[in-house]
């Protein structure tokens, strides 16, 4: 056992609930002073070990029927975002062989693949010019960050500064430390800028996984590499420091979601119901503010107009001092002639 483990305990219910569709949801209260704190506290909650790997849906016919309905309800509130000024940025992260490339082909259907709104980023290892910059910057280029009424789903996150490059020792430890704050205030900036962060992780039980990679190796041998053995082998200590992750960067404002994928059809739905609810949640909130700014907006309007009155007669009276000006230049040069 990885001497990291040492440092987990059963989770406190009061750093998650179960969702209705049986989902894990991670939000933990900051003080301000936590919240921008590099602090790490010496125990933390498994969470992972408490995930429920037995949900399945497990008839063919109520699983088309609730995927077509909650693929519609995507569709719907997806094309509402630009409506309400705002984009959607998921974040899908997991255990190898999850299936988080076909989660995103999911979603990728319920958008009618409209790639005019919707992009998928596979995230590997950073590029030269990657590593130039802090590393975050990766996420947040210019051909990754939506627009308004846009979805970007990466798949891989930036949770890998606390995961891989944790475990496979690429970073040193202060530097890992202190991108647990880098990441919350970064979604927070975020989500005051009007994107809905969705933060999902794929969870597939060790069996199911091996059962997974054997089936890869018959189907499809080039998908298997040498990254799947390595990371099965150190499948503790990524779920520790996954665990460790989510306590640090789960917020009431952008949780973290884990879904049981053993599954794949329960899987589905309960992704697309994480990311219906997240729209439907930030919609709300939007339609809140408008209301409780709408007599400030009449105000504004009221002295937008007064200020264009204001600014016209400011600008026409230093128009005609200038045009005094002009004329008594012309007066002086007439008299010294």
């Amino acid at each position: 056992m990885s001497m990291h483990f040492l440092h987990c305990k059963t989770p406190d219910s009061k750093h998650y609930k179960v969702l209705p569709n049986g989902a894990m949801r991670i939000a933990r209260k900051f003080t301000p002073a936590e919240f921008m704190s590099d602090d790490v506290p010496s125990h933390w909650p498994d969470f992972l070990s408490v995930v429920d790997e037995d949900l399945a849906i497990e008839d063919k016919k109520t699983y088309k029927k609730l995927l077509r309905k909650r693929m519609a309800q995507f569709n719907k509130y997806a094309y509402m975002l630009s409506d309400y000024n705002l984009s959607m940025i998921g974040y899908l992260q997991g255990d190898d062989g999850a299936g988080k490339s076909g989660t995103v082909s999911i979603l990728d259907t319920a958008i009618w693949r409209d790639h005019k709104i919707f992009r998928s980023v596979p995230i590997g290892a950073p590029t030269p010019e990657e590593l130039k910059y802090p590393f975050l910057w990766r996420f947040n280029k210019l051909d990754r960050t939506p627009q308004v009424g846009q979805i970007t789903i990466f798949d891989r996150t930036h949770q890998g500064r606390f995961l891989d490059e944790k475990v496979l020792c690429i970073t040193p430890p202060h530097e890992i430390e202190k991108s647990y704050g880098d990441i919350r205030q970064y979604e927070h900036l975020a989500r005051r800028l009007g994107a809905i962060q969705v933060k999902i992780w794929l969870g597939v039980a060790y069996d199911e996984q091996g059962r997974r990679f054997k089936k890869r190796i018959e189907e499809k041998p080039k998908k298997k590499t040498e990254a799947d053995d390595l990371n099965r082998a150190l499948r503790k200590e990524f779920h520790d420091a996954a665990n460790v992750g989510f306590y640090q960067t789960a917020t009431d404002d952008i949780p973290q979601y884990v879904v049981s994928s053993n599954d794949k059809p329960y899987c589905h739905i309960a992704v697309l119901e994480i990311f219906i609810h997240e729209m439907k949640k930030a919609i709300k909130r939007r339609r809140r503010e408008a209301k409780k700014h709408a007599a400030e907006m009449v105000k504004f309007a009221k002295d937008q107009k007064a200020f264009a009155k204001r600014k016209e007669k400011i600008l026409a009276k230093a128009k005609a001092e200038q045009e005094a000006d002009k004329g008594k230049k012309k007066g002086k040069k007439k008299d010294k002639k």
